[in-house]
């Protein structure tokens, strides 16, 4: 089985730039949420100030569903609706909870802070549950040590597209530096 950093995943390769070739899964119709830190919908949502750090990773699962806004959902939805069973759910929360992990010391490398990541799950034509997404500054929060959003945030502030382009050109070249090296 593929895997990336020891994390099972869809990527088989990337043939060409732009292009990558996954293994096909049936997705799981549920957002995994992990969050370090208070930003986003959780403070509207909770009345919880941006920028509170959580004692230990929360996991929120969302029902992936434009039409719907992507509601919060809790264990027992998720189970009574089939979208996955106890065991899937179980493995989809544990690989959910390594994936943050890795991935927010990978960004601490770089003098980032993780604040939160949204992953997918899908499941093999064997059954074996495996990461479905993409880890870029789309898919998590990112802040610089002055609290400064280097992700999505930047688009979603109203700023105009060349900010956006600016911030991703400088997560990319943290990246291309530190492999160069």
């Amino acid at each position: 089985m593929d895997t990336c950093r020891g994390i099972h995943t869809h990527y088989i390769s990337s043939p060409k730039v732009n292009e990558q070739l996954v293994k096909k899964l049936h997705i799981l119709p549920i957002e995994v949420v992990v969050r370090n830190i208070a930003a986003g919908s959780i403070c509207r949502r909770y009345g919880v100030r941006k920028g509170h750090t959580f004692k230990t990773p929360l996991l929120e699962l969302f029902y992936k569903d434009d039409d719907l806004h992507d509601p919060l959902v809790r264990d027992d939805v998720v189970l009574e609706m089939g979208w996955c069973n106890h065991v899937q759910l179980a493995e989809v929360k544990r690989q959910a909870h390594i994936v943050h992990q890795k991935m927010t010391e990978y960004w601490k490398h770089y003098d980032l802070t993780l604040v939160d990541q949204k992953f997918e799950f899908g499941i093999d034509a064997y059954g074996c549950i495996m990461l479905a997404d993409e880890i870029t500054p789309d898919s998590c929060r990112l802040w610089d040590e002055d609290g400064n959003s280097l992700d999505k945030d930047v688009f979603r502030q109203g700023t105009d597209m060349n900010k956006v382009a600016t911030v991703y050109q400088y997560i990319h070249d943290l990246i291309e530096a530190d492999s160069i090296e």
